[in-house]
């Protein structure tokens, strides 16, 4: 019974990472560096800035030197874990039961990282900048999605102007999506520069919860919708733009939706140890204990650069 009790434990261990390695979610569209895996007990990301546009040579003079200042986002690692316990002889008696508890610990530790991620985004608006030395036109803190990033002030002095918004309050709309994109279109860095990104439709990624799926796919599907009229269909204003439709942000606003620029996305989910399985038969007692554990956090880059939400009061 020994060795029947060990084929299905291997089995379980097969399911679970068969089933977590199908499993990584759409979150993973919104950037290309949106994953991070370095195994630190805290995780350090900043932002240097303060670079402004060249000045005029006069008169053979050195020009005089520009301040450069830095922000910085410290994150602490947080663990997870999960335990089940059977009996031997359960496990013995339906040897599909360790391995169905090893796919549902996959699909719960998967999930659980996506609702990490999720959730951050669904309150970026909530969410104090990182970067301390952004400030709105009254000189107060400004959110990662606000409706006045007015300008960099450091030592009580004004340094760079910005007089920018990611915040948008339009209802999902091609002219709510073309707004947008007109702000990640003009968006200025922390020196006060235009960072010019390339807003080809495939460089940008639509994120909505799943009560606005349809008008998400509506909006970017490939093909405008053919008429009786039409000899032929015409493209999609928004056509080859990616579409995520991420259910974990209806709970906490089924109205809101998010436009990331792929190359700049500032929000990451940082899997110091990606969801890990154990299963053991425990000493003096006829149980089996099933356990799975993890490490993770989400990380607010310091800058906003590469999103815009729409709060839809």
């Amino acid at each position: 019974m020994a060795n029947n009790l060990d084929n299905i434990k291997k089995t379980a261990y097969e399911a679970f990472y068969t089933r977590l390695g199908s499993a990584v979610t759409n979150y993973t569209e919104v950037g290309a560096d949106v994953v991070m895996n370095t195994d630190t007990a805290t995780l350090q990301v900043y932002n240097s800035f303060g670079i402004t546009h060249f000045g005029a040579q006069t008169g053979g003079s050195d020009p005089t030197a520009e301040d450069i200042f830095s922000a910085k986002s410290t994150v602490t690692s947080t663990a997870y874990e999960k335990l089940v316990r059977v009996t031997e002889t359960d496990a013995m008696d339906n040897p599909e039961l360790l391995p169905e508890l090893a796919r549902q610990m996959a699909d719960a530790g998967a999930s659980s990282i996506a609702n990490a991620f999720w959730t951050t985004v669904g309150g970026l608006h909530n969410a104090d900048h990182p970067n301390t030395f952004k400030v709105d036109a009254s000189n107060g803190a400004v959110k990662f999605v606000d409706a006045d990033h007015n300008k960099i002030r450091v030592g009580g002095a004004d340094k760079v102007a910005l007089a920018q918004s990611n915040k948008l309050t339009a209802a999902l709309s091609s002219s709510g999506l073309n707004s947008a994109k007109a702000v990640l279109q003009a968006w200025k860095n922390d020196g006060g520069l235009p960072i010019n990104p390339d807003m080809s439709n495939e460089n940008l990624c639509l994120v909505v919860p799943a009560a606005l799926a349809a008008t998400g796919n509506d909006l970017v599907m490939q093909e405008a919708p053919f008429y009786a009229s039409d000899l032929a269909s015409s493209v999609s204003a928004f056509g080859g733009m990616s579409l995520v439709v991420a259910p974990y942000l209806d709970g906490i606003d089924a109205n809101n939706w998010f436009l990331f620029h792929k190359s700049y996305s500032p929000v990451r989910i940082w899997i110091r140890k990606a969801p890990t399985i154990r299963i053991t038969t425990l000493p003096d007692t006829g149980h089996i204990s099933v356990y799975a554990s993890g490490n993770w956090n989400t990380v607010l880059m310091p800058h906003e650069m590469g999103v815009v939400a729409s709060i839809v009061a």
